[in-house]
């Protein structure tokens, strides 16, 4: 603590009253010769430390002297150093006077030592406790910017487990700095033996706790002890900002190995993952976490200016200074904001690039020929791991299967790579094709073309390559778990989420598909990245028997909203909004699911631009259902495909003799057929539509037909239907007749 003994208010005077210009404060240890620092602010900064002596200016007043918690001895001399007066003893009255446990200084408090209950030290005992209790055992004894603060926190968290006593983080106005695997935070043995919710840990929400580190974790809740002493049970934290500075962690900034039905609510900021709940080895599963958790990654903490662009095929982009924070050598994702109007095409997008040098890195799959100055332009590193995918252009029916990309590879054989949407070969249970939707060892055949050890002879089981349906993606595969991650989950389930903010993270809520991701909630949060950071892959890999509630995702995503490997999973009024920077055409769905998983999704919104299209709803093996969904600029909008007891509803429109685009996925209305008379149209589907689907039965829409008595029907015995096509017979007055307007709605029963 600080204490000040002049702000410059009285000024030093001699004898005979006359002002001592130059007058000097000569400060010592109390009872010595030893000096002794003062400070001219009161947060004790080692760089605002006075000289020693204080010399008065011409009025004889001295500056602002703040005095640590400690005695002093002063002497006063004039300017040429002759002693005018010398003063010892000089200070508050100590804080170890005051907690003494005898005598007057009783009513004070020491920390090591036992009161009764009718002291005020035992008062002061059992209140909450913060780190500046703990501030005397910090180098310096003292809690000051840029200082260590370490120690303050691990004898806080001891204090916590054997005293039993709540904890506050308070602001401070600068971060606390923490070395890692230290901090460990349990709760007293005597709240989990009697099953009590123990004692809470809160703080302002504007304080940090950064890493001067990385590690295993830089705080950690509760431990692995196997007879369960380590178990959070029914705890309420609310931390401060957990800071991981961009250091490396085995776990996360933030660890949790053990709970059952915690509420907690923080930030963490700045790791490859950010917060760890539950553990492989922790005595039994984890479940139960509620509350607001906020992710963040700073994207100015990776900007570096551009120095020079070049001009030409893979051109070279050199740095004003080193990138440091990059690798020295081999691939990354990069995104450069310039300032040059003729590099429009690749500005603000995720560009491979290959690092040359600690200053340099050249552009790949870019010619930049024709783009003139770059100007003014800021790089970010991407997410070390992001990947662009490339587009598709064709695909063979062949042993092995033979895929060619739209623009080099950029592959090796033996990469693995992840085929995502290709058009006409994307998997159909309703018609058992699998198509070749999934992750695959490549054989590279050259820039352009690969294989993939899969015969894909049968047009039947694997369908046949239609770029019309969606060109088709080929994305070098990382796992999802070691994606950079907000939260990571293992052998827990009942995660809730809610009123979160996750932002500039490439999979905000990952679940160890083995033994974690059942029975979530996720409720009013948003995911979002800006394209600096590169793309959301997915904001939630989780399993079944998840809820998804209002949540809503913006900027560039390759999955809107989940992607699922369990099943009886449900959606409401969830909202994504893929938009044109740095979004691809016909590229995103909204979920992706495995095989035995399932989705049903009810009024939500899928939304794009015209130049950067969502492909459609859902992408995998498993099942999904709809229902009062909303498409703006979506290609291939969902029929339901399950045998759920659900409605959902296609709507086609046509004018007597012509084919039109549709609704739902450019299905035409055909007067072909042999025997075809007045009313009769053949509706056929680019995509399938289950043959449980029936046509609504009511006056078909229409101006023109207002006043008919119009009606609608489909031959169900017609000899050719499929899933693929129907036949459809209009009639006025029970009368085939063609009719100028047309509105047909298929439901499911």
């Amino acid at each position: 603590m600080a204490y000040l003994l002049d702000s410059g208010i009285f000024a030093a005077v001699g004898s005979n009253s006359s002002v001592m210009s130059g007058a000097k404060l000569h400060f010592y240890a109390a009872g010595t010769t030893t000096p002794l620092d003062t400070y001219t602010s009161i947060d004790l900064d080692p760089l605002s430390k006075n000289a020693n002596p204080v010399i008065a200016d011409a009025n004889g007043r001295f500056p602002a002297i703040w005095l640590i918690d400690a005695l002093y001895k002063v002497k006063l001399t004039n300017s040429i150093d002759e002693t005018i007066e010398t003063r010892d003893n000089v200070g508050p009255v100590l804080t170890s006077q005051l907690a003494a446990s005898t005598g007057a200084g009783r009513i004070g408090y020491d920390r090591d030592v036992t009161y009764s209950s009718a002291t005020v030290g035992r008062a002061l005992q059992t209140r909450t406790l913060t780190p500046f209790d703990f501030e005397d055992l910090v180098s310096g004894g003292k809690i000051i910017l840029g200082g260590n603060h370490t120690a303050a926190f691990v004898a806080l968290a001891a204090a916590y487990n054997s005293e039993g006593r709540a904890v506050h983080i308070p602001d401070p106005g600068f971060p606390y700095n923490i070395d890692p695997d230290l901090v460990i935070f349990t709760p007293p043995s005597s709240y989990n033996a009697a099953y009590r919710k123990p004692p809470m840990i809160t703080a302002d929400r504007s304080a940090i706790i950064r890493a001067r580190s990385g590690g295993t974790f830089l705080i950690q809740l509760g431990t692995l002890a196997g007879d369960y002493s380590g178990l959070l049970r029914n705890a309420e934290y609310e931390l401060p900002t957990i800071d991981g500075y961009n250091y490396s962690f085995t776990k996360a900034p933030l660890y949790l190995p053990f709970f059952k039905d915690i509420q907690v609510a923080w930030t963490v900021k700045n790791a490859v993952r950010m917060a760890w709940f539950g553990d492989m080895s922790a005595p039994a599963s984890s479940a139960g976490v509620k509350g607001q958790r906020n992710y963040e990654r700073e994207l100015n903490l990776w900007a570096r200016t551009v120095a020079t662009a070049a001009n030409g095929a893979n051109p070279t982009i050199t740095f004003s200074a080193p990138h440091g924070l990059w690798p020295s050598s081999g691939r990354r994702c990069v995104c450069i904001n310039f300032g040059g109007a003729g590099w429009s095409a690749v500005s603000n997008k995720s560009l491979d690039a290959l690092v040359l040098s600690s200053t340099s890195i050249q552009l790949l799959n870019v010619d930049s020929t024709a783009y003139g100055a770059a100007g003014a332009s800021t790089a970010y590193l991407n997410f070390a791991s992001m990947r662009v995918a490339k587009q598709i252009s064709g695909a063979t029916n062949a042993n092995p299967c033979v895929i060619t990309t739209a623009v080099p590879h950029l592959l090796t054989s033996g990469d693995q790579v992840d085929l995502q949407e290709i058009g006409g070969m994307d998997p159909l249970p309703l018609v058992s094709r699998t198509g070749i939707q999934g992750k695959y060892s490549v054989t590279v055949l050259s820039s352009t073309t690969f294989s993939i050890p899969v015969d894909t002879t049968s047009t039947t089981t694997y369908g046949s390559y239609s770029s019309g349906l969606g060109p088709g993606w080929a994305m070098p595969w990382v796992e999802p778990s070691d994606m950079d991650i907000g939260e990571y989950h293992e052998r827990c389930s009942d995660v809730d989420l809610s009123n979160s903010f996750i932002q500039q993270v490439r999979l905000p809520i990952y679940h160890n598909p083995s033994t974690s991701g059942y029975d979530g909630k996720y409720t009013d949060n948003h995911f979002y990245n800006f394209p600096e950071a590169g793309e959301i892959f997915v904001p939630v890999y989780a399993g079944g028997d998840n809820h998804f509630s209002g949540n809503q995702t913006d900027g560039p995503f390759k999955y809107g909203l989940a992607w699922l490997f369990g099943d009886r999973n449900t959606g409401v009024g969830n909202k994504v909004n893929y938009g044109a920077i740095e979004g691809k055409d016909k590229y995103a769905t909204l979920v992706r699911t495995d095989g035995g998983s399932g989705f049903f999704s009810l009024q939500s919104g899928i939304k794009a631009t015209p130049s950067a299209r969502i492909l459609k709803d859902h992408s995998g093996f498993g099942t999904y259902g709809c229902q009062d969904n909303y498409y703006v600029n979506v290609l291939l909008p969902e029929y339901s495909a399950g045998s759920r007891n659900i409605a959902a509803s296609a709507v086609f429109s046509m004018i007597d003799g012509s084919t039109v685009a549709t609704f739902q996925t450019g299905t035409s209305f055909s007067r072909t057929g042999a025997g075809f008379a007045n009313g009769d149209r053949v509706v056929t589907f680019l995509r399938p539509v289950p043959l449980t689907a029936y046509t609504e039965i009511g006056a078909p829409g229409g101006a023109a037909n207002a006043t008919l008595a119009a009606t609608i029907e489909e031959d169900t015995g017609w000899a050719s239907r499929s899933v693929f096509q129907r036949r459809i017979i209009t009639r006025v007055g029970g009368t085939p007749t063609d009719l100028n307007t047309v509105s047909v709605t298929w439901r499911y029963p």
